[in-house]
Formats: C-alpha cells, structure tokens, sequence
C-alpha cells in the first residue's frame, strides 16, 4: 500500500509518494526501473502529454486542489475541487474546465462552468442543473511535476495565480516509465485494463465520477454532485482495486473554509461521508453503489457509463490471442499503379499518395462504393513520403523528390476544397511510417528519428532514435497508447543489414524501450493496426534475395509474432490501412530493388 500523510487535509496519497519525475536530457542517458532498462530520447521543451493526467494542489492550501485529465483527442477536461466564497450559502464548490487546448507546456481552458440546482440522490432531476460561465483557466507546466495555474473568474472568486505541485501518479501513466512489461518489452496484459477517467449516469447528468488509479491494488475517486439544498458538493477517497471493484470505506465531505484569500487549511473539516463502491461490468461501465450517514444523502445505486479516456490508458474488456488464420481477398486494383506510395484512411475513403520515382499522384478508393478517383496532382513529385489523415485533410510529409534526395516539402491537402496548403520548416522524414496518437502526429524516418508534430500549433519535436542502429524502410504505428517502429534496414560499404528490431516509444515517459523482435526480417513492408493487433506483411530483402511475401501478426500482451497466411501477390514499397477490421494493403512492386507498381489491392481479413 501507499503511505498516507495526514499533512494533506484531504486524506490523498503524498505527493512524495506518488509523484512522477521525469528528467529531461539534451544528450543521451539511461534510467533503470527494475529489471528494465530504458533508454531517454533527446528533449524538447515540456509539451504537455499523457503524464500530466492526475491529480495536482498548492503546498500551502491542502484542502483544494485539481484533477486533471490529459484525453486521447490531445484536448483535457479539469475539475477545480474547492470551496465556495465567504458569504456563500455553499459549503464546498466545484468548478468544471471542457475543451481544453493544449499548447506546448500549456493548457487553456476557455469553457470553464459552474452548476448547481440538482438535489442529491433520488431526488435528483437532471432539468433543475443550471450550468453557469464561470470564467478562463490556464495552466503552465515547467515538467511533469511542477506547474502553476492562472484564473479569471467572477466577482466573487477574481483573479490569481498559484503554483502547482503533483499530488497523484496514475498508474501506468507514471513520467518515471514504471510500465508492467512482458520479458520482451511488450505491455502486459494485466497493464491493460485501465479504470481511469471520468464516469457519469446518463439519467443524472450533471454531475459524475473521476476515477484515478494509482496501482495495481489501490484508487481514489470524486464525486462531483450536489446536496439537499441544490448547492454544489464533493466527495472524495481512496480505497482498494481488486479485480473490477474499487471499494472506498470513509470517503470524506470536507468542508469549513472559503475560496481565495479566505482560505484556510487549518479551518477545513475532514467530515467523514460513508462508503462508494464500484463495480465495473466493463472498461466503459459500472454500477455505483453509495451508503453515508450524512444529513441528506443516504444509500443509492447509479449506472455509469465512461465518459472520457485518458490519452495512452488502454481498457480492453478480453485480451485476445493473435488471430492469423485469416484470408486474403482481391479489392478493387488502382487507378494509377503505384509503389512507394504512402496511404491513409479519412472518412471511410483510401488516400494514395505519390509513388516511383516522383511522380505526383493523387488517388483516393472509396471503400463504399469500391471506386477509384484521381485528385488534383501533388505540388512537386513525391515516393517515400509518409501521410496522416486528420481534421478533413491529408497532411504529407517529406519523402523524396523524383529520387533525387530528402524531400524538405510537406502539405497539407484538403479534401473539402481540392487544395494544397504548405507546411514549412517540417523536419525532413522519409521511408518510414506516420501516425496519429493523443492528438499529436508521430512521424518515423530512415536514421531511426522520431518527429512529435502538433498539427493545432503547426510545431514539432525531434526524438533521438534507440541505439544506433538504422532504421530505413521501417514502419510506425500507434499501439495500445505508445508507438511502435518497426523493422527496417541499414546499408554497409559491405551490403544490406536487414533488421527484426521493434522499438516502442512511451509518449508517457518520452523513453524508448526494445520491443518483441519481428518473427523474421522485413524492410519496404506495410503494417497496421487492426482492432487490437499490429499485422504487417511483405516487403523485400535487396534486389538479389527477392521479394517477402509473409505475413505476421502479434496480439495484446504478447512477446512473440505469430506467421500467418502469404501475401497472394508478394510485394514490397506499399501502405496499409485498417477499416472495418480489415487489412487493405495498397499497391506495391513485385521486383525487389526497385518500383514498378502492378496496382494490386489486397485484403486480409483475420478470422
């Protein structure tokens, strides 16, 4: 168990105990937890990410505080948990932050409510929630422990600024990089049920839970709700996860001070409530049942149902092998061949980007309708270039132009209008794979770098590779909350080395980590996530050993790849995308060392 320490008037963890550290490197370190060893990428300046989410308070006022949530849509949702100004009729007050946008090491919270008017409990009557503007929140984080918030509200509450400290680590979402691994540095599967996040019945809406994990065994939980009397009030506790219960006995109401300049720590009341339990049927559901013997509260039972996910915590209801007995199908064949093109997914529709050497198609394969459709031609001449659908757009990044070395142009293409828009200063990647994690784009390149850019902000982060090896014609992918870079290859004055390497990327921690090894080589392949497994398949070896027509597949908490059925037509220098739990393999060229697309499109769908 954590300790506890009665210095923090609200009963929570120390912030000594659970706080993350995250130390921050412009060379090259090592950190060990455990039997495991990580190695740090090169830092950027603090971006806000996943380790932010948790609980936070001001030293020197415990008895209020913050629980933030970090969501996988790179927006945040805060609830200020505090208490009313003098004068009010209110015993405690809650302050609710929506839509907040993230910028660098900065959160701006422009939606930012009060509610009161609902009546605890039975009595309870989601049309009588008056939900009031209450004013702007802002915060600044100097790193994963240390921030300060700004805040501009009503008359009553006014404006101010107070420094922030950690109070609360979520479990498996510690900057520290404490992560429950397989042996081969896969997530293990007891690592992937996470309760965290907010909960709400949807016959009470207008007040909810957050839930927050901080181990294997323990939680704590708010209740942001009201009293008899329709003002705001708020539980809170800490008790025991044990398999899908979370039981929280002495869950406190306290109350006794004011907002502000009025506050007073020594004046707040741990004033004992009574009992929460949770009791999840699933990742996204639970039944809540309460029992207090305070004043207006009584016993109850509520069914919530999730109402955010925290970027990169992962909840999966069953942990399934990998499935790679399925079987390959014909789709409709291209427009135009293609090969080293790139290929992203956006409304249900295939874009194909580019292909050897240089040329500028644009194709786009409604999967509807099973058709294909030529685009307005790209800017310059593109092949190895990576794509990432987001936001009505796709956004193409770097590559080579015509064959002739790193291309430095990217843009951003929209679909809505037919045109290009350039995106400049993007640091050049080629011959690798992007991808989408927590609102962020995730862009590989042939050194084995790794590009952190945020298309809100137009900005981007430069992440030094694992090790030393090369990783040209690898692939990347975002997998149960972290990124994988895939295989690949590095040339040698004496000839090819082809690679089985995995490395994993916490966007947690900001480390890298070796991953299970791929079950054979592969570089000029194609991989995607499909459901809640990685399948990749073909690729070449050099021009003179061919063309791999192998497929393999690893599942979650797993440590081995599992080889499924070939490639019908064995190719090299394509993309894949998933939809619909499918497989869509697009184009591609049948002779190694070189292009020359047939136009194929192949299907795998797992069994």
């Amino acid at each position: 168990m954590l300790r506890r320490s009665t210095a923090l008037i609200l009963a929570l963890v120390p912030a000594a105990a659970l706080a993350c550290t995250l130390h921050r490197d412009h060379g090259e370190a090592k950190a060990s937890f455990g039997a495991k060893t990580v190695e740090l990428a090169k830092a950027d300046p603090v971006w806000v990410g996943p380790g932010h989410s948790g609980s936070w308070f001001n030293a020197a006022r415990a008895g209020e505080g913050f629980t933030l949530e970090i969501l996988d849509d790179g927006s945040a949702v805060v609830v200020w948990f505090t208490f009313p100004p003098a004068g009010s009729p209110a015993r405690q007050s809650w302050i609710l932050g929506q839509n907040g946008r993230v910028s660098a090491d900065r959160i701006v919270f422009e939606d930012v409510y009060t509610a009161r008017g609902a009546r605890f409990g039975a009595a309870f009557d989601p049309s009588q929630v008056r939900l009031e503007r209450w004013g702007r929140l802002e915060f600044a984080f100097a790193s994963c422990t240390q921030g300060a918030v700004t805040w501009q509200g009503p008359a009553a509450f006014g404006t101010g600024t107070h420094a922030l400290t950690r109070l609360t680590t979520l479990d498996e979402l510690d900057c520290a990089g404490r992560r429950r691994l397989t042996d081969n540095g896969a997530r293990a599967a007891a690592a992937l049920r996470s309760y965290a996040g907010a909960f709400v019945d949807p016959t009470h809406g207008g007040e909810g839970w957050v839930i927050e994990p901080f181990s294997p065994t323990q939680a704590g939980a708010y209740w942001f709700t009201y009293d008899g009397n329709g003002e705001q009030a708020w539980l809170l506790g800490i008790g025991t996860l044990e398999g899908n219960r979370i039981v929280i006995d002495g869950a406190l109401r306290p109350v006794g001070t004011s907002f502000g300049a009025g506050f007073d720590p020594a004046r707040v009341e741990r004033t004992n409530w009574g009992r929460i339990e949770f009791e999840f049927a699933s990742c996204n559901a639970t039944t809540v049942r309460y029992s207090s013997s305070a004043e207006g509260f009584g016993t109850g039972v509520l069914a919530a149902q999730r109402l955010t996910r925290l970027a990169s915590a992962t909840c999966l209801d069953t942990i399934r092998p990998a499935r790679a007995n399925g079987t390959w199908s014909a789709g409709p064949s291209m427009a135009i061949p293609e090969s080293e093109n790139t290929a992203s997914l956006l409304d249900g529709k295939i874009y194909s980007v580019g292909g050897y050497i240089g040329h500028r198609t644009l194709q786009r394969l409604d999967l509807a309708t099973r058709t294909w459709q030529t685009l307005a031609p790209l800017p310059d001449g593109r092949d190895h270039a990576l794509s990432v659908a987001h936001d009505g757009g796709i956004w193409i990044f770097g590559g080579y132009s015509g064959g002739q070395g790193d291309a430095g142009q990217s843009w951003r293409y929209d679909v809505a209008s037919g045109q290009y828009e350039t995106l400049p200063g993007i640091v050049p990647v080629v011959a690798s794979g992007g991808t989408r994690l927590n609102g962020y784009f995730y862009l590989g390149s042939d050194d084995g770098t790794l590009v952190q850019y945020d298309p809100r902000r137009r900005s981007q982060r430069v992440f030094a590779r694992f090790g030393t090896r090369l990783r040209d014609h690898s692939q990347v992918v975002a997998y149960l909350g972290e990124i994988w870079m895939l295989a690949g290859r590095e040339f040698f004055q004496t000839g090819v080395a082809m690679q089985r390497q995995v490395t994993i990327f916490d966007p947690v921690s900001e480390t890298w980590r070796q991953g299970p090894v791929m079950a054979r080589p592969h570089s000029g392949f194609a991989a995607a996530v499909v459901g809640d497994q990685i399948i990749a398949a073909g690729g070449e070896f050099t021009a003179s050993l061919g063309v791999i027509p192998e497929l393999e597949v690893i599942g979650p908490g797993e440590s081995v790849w599992t080889v499924g059925p070939n490639l019908p037509i064995p190719v090299h220098g394509f993309q894949a995308v998933a939809h619909e739990g499918r497989f869509w393999a697009i184009g591609g060229s049948t002779n190694a060392g070189t292009g020359g697309g047939n136009g194929a499109v192949q299907v795998y769908t797992p069994d």
